[in-house]
This record gives C-alpha cells, structure tokens and sequence, in this order.
C-alpha cells in the first residue's frame, strides 16, 4: 500500500480478519491521507509474538507512525 516490497516474505505480518480488516485498514487509511497530503511518513511496524509458543502468529502488532503533524504509537490486538 506504501510501496514497499510485496516480493520480500519478511514484509507480511499474519493477522486474523479483525485486526487485519478493521484496526490496521483505520491506521493505513490514516497514513495514506497523511502522505497524499504530501506528508513524509516514518512508518515502523513490529509484531510481538508469544515465546512461550512458536505458531509464527503475533499477539499484537505495535506500529509508530510519525511525520510533520506528530507521530503516535498504535498497538493492535491480533484477536
């Protein structure tokens, strides 16, 4: 969506439905009215996993979004 590099398997997170469909779809609509506002966006995204478990699912997904009106840290539940 940003233009980043959809052919590296390190950029795909998995999420289910909710938390992929409805809270980060909110935070990249947010980010892509910022940069076509013509904002440049530091955007850094990391998944917090359980380690008791190795199901390569995350719990949660922390994300900072940052630029010339502020930044903000979201973090997304993965339920």
């Amino acid at each position: 969506m940003f233009g980043g590099d959809n052919a590296k398997s390190e950029n795909f997170v998995p999420l289910y439905l909710t938390a992929n469909q409805v809270t980060m779809r909110r935070i990249a609509d947010m980010v892509a009215r910022r940069l076509d506002a013509g904002e440049r966006i530091y955007y850094y995204m990391r998944p917090e996993y359980n380690p008791q478990t190795a199901s390569g699912i995350p719990l949660s997904v922390s994300i900072f979004v940052a630029g010339d009106s502020g930044g903000q840290w979201y973090s997304v539940s993965n339920k």
